[in-house]
């Protein structure tokens, strides 16, 4: 059930592309559910026509000793990735579009990908429909309530739905509808950049030579980036992960003016890429629902026994979907998870024990049984 259509604007998942890596910086935890996720990926493509997934390798850019190299190396190792430890040399090198200082490295990994997010999303609904599945659009879920331990939503029309289990991954809106969230998530806007290349520069920015990016800067800044020509959006594709957080109240609220905001990363792309138009073609805001250590919540309800929830993935989240949808799938239906998501359990900020293991489920109801909707 979505309060959008099948391509809107108003969540975290829309847009033409985005990262896929597994030498991940934020940390080994999510090593299985990367592996899982890329699994899933290439499932996805197997079964689309078009393409979904462009190979270009990725390049993860900072200073000696800082997160994003350290971090990479010790994941990409530990999980046996195959990477590349490159020094600032190597980089101007095999990567020259790049402008990088004498005490700067990087880590490549080859087997990093772009995945083409909106013929994505719509293969994965595609595929949703020919199982079985029903999508219900334009129909706003306004509340959860549970009945002997038995979940119901509640619509802003007011149609209610009863279901054996409930998955709830509303991004910014996760709050609104499970309460125990609230301390927990906060949503923010979020810049995206796009730059040309200089004339006579294109081919060294489109996804055969230009990998997807991550480059913290010598003042922390963390910029990502993806090729220019991939999709219909214009030019290489830049973003802070880490700067210009403005505070979200809700959809109906005004976003600020990007163009004012620009200025800021302008400055760092004068820097960085010396062959791109330093000048922005166009800018967007997305919605990262950040948690105080920037990680995932994904969860069973301490108020509603067969809720679960998850999407508030603090801006890194969208890559790790096929695998969080797996997992969520199997948790509500009682059976064994494909992966341990303990790490990313709500009881890691306190204030609660969180329920983990499916709980047994008595006969449904004969008044659910004989309700064809379904959640």
């Amino acid at each position: 059930m979505e309060k959008g259509g099948p391509t809107h604007r108003g969540g975290s998942s829309h847009g033409a592309t985005r990262i896929f890596r597994q030498a991940y910086w934020e940390g080994q935890s999510y090593l299985r559910l990367l592996s899982l996720a890329d699994k899933g990926w290439r499932e996805l493509q197997s079964a689309s026509e078009t393409q979904l997934i462009v190979p270009t390798g990725g390049l993860f850019i900072g200073r000696r000793s800082t997160g994003i190299v350290a971090g990479s190396l010790r994941t990409a190792v530990h999980g046996q990735i195959e990477h590349e430890h490159l020094t600032a040399a190597d980089i101007r090198e095999r990567f020259p579009q790049f402008y990088v200082d004498d005490d700067m490295e990087a880590v490549y990994e080859p087997g990093a990908y772009a995945v083409l997010a909106e013929e994505a999303r719509l293969q994965m609904l595609n595929e949703a429909v020919a199982r079985g599945a029903e999508l219900s659009y334009g129909e706003e879920v306004v509340s959860i309530t549970s009945n002997a331990g038995w979940p119901s939503v509640t619509t802003r029309s007011g149609r209610s739905i009863g279901a054996n289990s409930v998955l709830v991954c509303a991004g910014a809106a996760n709050a609104m509808l499970l309460l125990e969230l609230a301390s927990v998530l906060l949503p923010k806007r979020v810049a995206i950049y796009w730059f040309e290349p200089r004339l006579g520069r294109a081919e060294e920015f489109g996804p055969r030579a230009f990998p997807v990016f991550l480059y913290e800067a010598k003042d922390g800044a963390l910029l990502y980036g993806i090729a220019a020509g991939m999709s219909a959006e214009s030019g290489v594709k830049i973003g802070f992960h880490n700067r210009q957080h403005v505070t979200y109240a809700s959809s109906e609220e005004p976003a600020p003016d990007i163009k004012w905001y620009a200025r800021v990363i302008e400055n760092y792309v004068t820097e960085i890429f010396p062959d791109l138009v330093p000048s922005t073609v166009d800018g967007k805001w997305c919605i990262y629902t950040m948690t105080p250590d920037e990680s995932f919540v994904v969860d069973r309800s301490a108020n509603h026994p067969n809720v679960f929830y998850a999407s508030a993935c603090s801006g890194h989240g969208f890559k790790f979907a096929p695998a969080i949808g797996q997992v969520l799938a199997e948790q509500s239906m009682g059976l064994r998870s494909s992966v341990d998501l303990a790490a990313f359990a709500f009881d890691r900020f306190g204030g609660r024990a969180t329920v983990t293991a499916p709980s047994a489920k008595p006969a449904l109801p004969q008044r659910l049984l004989e309700s064809k909707a379904g959640i």
